[in-house]
């Protein structure tokens, strides 16, 4: 359960208990963008075939009736058709080759896209005040076999008729609009007339998808307990259980289904790794960014919800929260504060907890020469930040969630491998075993590295976001926990062929053996004929006399091994399963 800020303040609060610095006005947001990332696994809902490939899932997903995603033309279509040949060039030559090798193969990565959605309308808790954003794009990347990352790009701007986004409305904003789901359900004790209706934490009070003209795309979603009757009725029957989406990313993700409810055989179904929390990425320009404080620095790192605190979390838990958290390289010193001026660009700084990004700096401009208005670096949509966020910072990103996302389907898959039944553990069989080994290697030929830039800032963007996701130490974790079931399959394997060999040894000794009575006799038989038997009878009593000495002994030896292995397993058959106990000193009872 989160629970940082568990009951919701209202809206006439304020931040008062830790204003901005002397002299400064509180902070607004002229320029929002907003990247809603979910990384997800696609399974077939029957759960007997996993997904063969991303050409499988492709055909699933565009070809199923009622569904709007299209396969996307390009090597890379997030990377805009309006963008020219330099800036191409600019958000290529970024990564290294071996990045760009996947990247821009559409072997490796398929990208589909939803054209159909064009705003989202949100009525944030804790807000009476309806906001709309624009969708800029919204794409899924499908990567090897069965990984998607669904990437909604979500945009507002001052500019466009609508007010500036206040301090507080941001945090709401930011902590509410990518919850999935409810993680818990509380009233609102500050609103009256809600105060007896339970509704979702840190969930927005409606949210909508809508089309170019406004008009409603899907369900709208709700996320009181009403909305979730079945899945809470599911969650106390069924011991393997998912919780249900909220109405509106489902309407989003269809024809995926969020909860196995579909009846066909051969739709796809997902798997979210997390919790309630989807990941974001954000570019947050701010018309004043000196004037944030601590509490609201930390507040937009993490991506929580308003709060009328000092600081969200405690000051000794956030000690060396810069170091860990904020990277610095253009936060430029202040010299309204007196200190010495480091650059005349605009002071901008990069947050990052794993599961957040923010981008977030100065909203300024200037006037060419031939007197109009032009974005300063921050707002620079051609070469400035904003075109570093939108096709270098979210891939970093896209590449970071797909890594941890494949590596936990990789975890969750090997725990379904091996199954406890009443006869005991039942291992896979090796063929399988060695199928997904090849898949493991291709993940690491193709997908996994640990640098991703030439760039020395975009290697220690990239080591930051890897180190706050526990990449790489999930990555050792996952290939000791397969080499350890393929070294155990291959001896298993090993075993059953030295016993199918040494099996087949012996029965080829026993034929042989019969064989060569079988001659000893035919060629006595040939070489005395039809004589009379007093004849013949001395001269072969003794070689028949050997042959059945040695017959009689190979006979006694099988029938000894036999008996030999049966004793032992007819008293380990009698005997009861010892289970290890742990010692208990005298008079506790475990």
């Amino acid at each position: 359960m989160n629970t940082e800020a568990l009951h919701t303040p209202s809206a006439s609060q304020t931040d008062a208990a830790m204003p901005p610095p002397a002299g400064l006005a509180p902070p607004s947001v002229q320029h929002l963008v907003h990247v809603i990332c979910l990384p997800l696994q696609l399974k077939i809902t029957d759960r007997k075939h996993p997904i063969a490939d991303i050409a499988q899932a492709v055909s699933l997903i565009t070809q199923t009736s009622g569904s709007a995603w299209r396969h996307c033309e390009g090597d890379n279509p997030w990377a805009s058709p309006l963008l020219s040949d330099e800036q191409r060039w600019q958000a290529r030559v970024y990564f290294h080759p071996f990045v760009r090798r996947f990247l821009y193969d559409p072997q490796r990565v398929c990208w589909l896209q939803r054209t159909d959605v064009s705003h989202v309308a949100v009525t944030l808790k804790g807000s009476s005040d309806p906001l709309t954003l624009t969708v800029s794009r919204c794409l899924m990347a499908l990567f090897q076999p069965d990984i998607a990352c669904v990437l909604l790009e979500l945009e507002y701007r001052a500019d466009e008729g609508q007010p500036a986004l206040t301090m507080e409305s941001l945090q709401r904003l930011l902590d509410q609009l990518r919850r999935t789901y409810p993680p818990y359900f509380d009233t609102d004790k500050n609103d009256k007339q809600q105060k007896d209706r339970p509704f979702g934490g840190h969930c927005p009070s409606h949210m909508q998808f809508q089309d170019a003209q406004h008009h409603p795309i899907g369900k709208s979603g709700s996320y009181t307990p009403d909305a979730y009757a079945s899945s809470k009725q599911q969650a106390a029957a069924q011991g393997s259980w998912k919780p249900g989406w909220a109405a509106h990313w489902k309407s989003l993700l269809a024809p995926l289904h969020t909860d196995d409810t579909s009846e066909d055989d051969n739709s796809i179904g997902i798997r979210q790794f997390g919790d309630d929390r989807a990941a974001v990425m954000s570019y947050v320009a701010f018309d004043n960014v000196r004037a944030l404080n601590q509490g609201q620095w930390v507040r937009l790192c993490f991506a929580d919800d308003y709060g009328t605190d000092p600081l969200p979390y405690a000051g000794r838990f956030l000690q060396g929260f810069e170091e860990k958290h904020c990277y610095d390289r253009y936060w430029y010193n202040n010299t309204a504060a007196g200190e010495p001026l480091d650059s005349t660009d605009s002071p901008s700084r990069i947050l990052n907890c794993g599961y957040a990004f923010t981008n977030a700096g100065q909203q300024d401009t200037w006037v060419d020469q031939h007197g109009r208005t032009q974005p300063g670096f921050f707002g620079d949509a051609t070469n400035g930040a904003l075109f570093t966020f939108r096709h270098i910072y979210i891939i970093m990103g896209l590449i970071a969630h797909m890594q941890r996302a494949a590596l936990l389907a990789a975890s969750h898959r090997l725990t379904e491998m091996v199954e406890r039944k009443a006869t005991g553990i039942e291992l896979p069989p090796a063929e399988k075993v060695r199928d997904f080994y090849k898949q493991f290697v291709e993940f690491t030929q193709t997908y996994w590295f640990d640098e991703i830039s030439p760039q020395e800032q975009g290697q220690q963007l990239f080591a930051r976001w890897r180190a706050h996701l526990r990449i790489g130490p999930l990555y050792d974790e996952v290939r000791q926990e397969l080499r350890d079931l393929a070294e155990y399959s291959e001896l298993q394997a090993s075993r059953i062929e030295y016993d199918q060999s040494k099996q087949l040894n012996e029965t080829v000794g026993m034929l042989g053996l019969g064989s060569v009575l079988i001659a000893v006799f035919s060629a006595i038989a040939g070489a005395f004929g039809m004589n009379p038997l007093a004849e013949w009878v001395p001269l072969i009593a003794i070689p028949v006399l050997v042959l059945v000495l040695l017959t009689t002994g190979l006979l006694l030896y099988k029938t000894n091994y036999v008996w030999q292995r049966f004793i032992p397993w007819q008293r380990r058959q009698r005997q009861p399963v010892a289970y290890p106990t742990t010692h208990m000193p005298e008079g506790k009872i475990p």
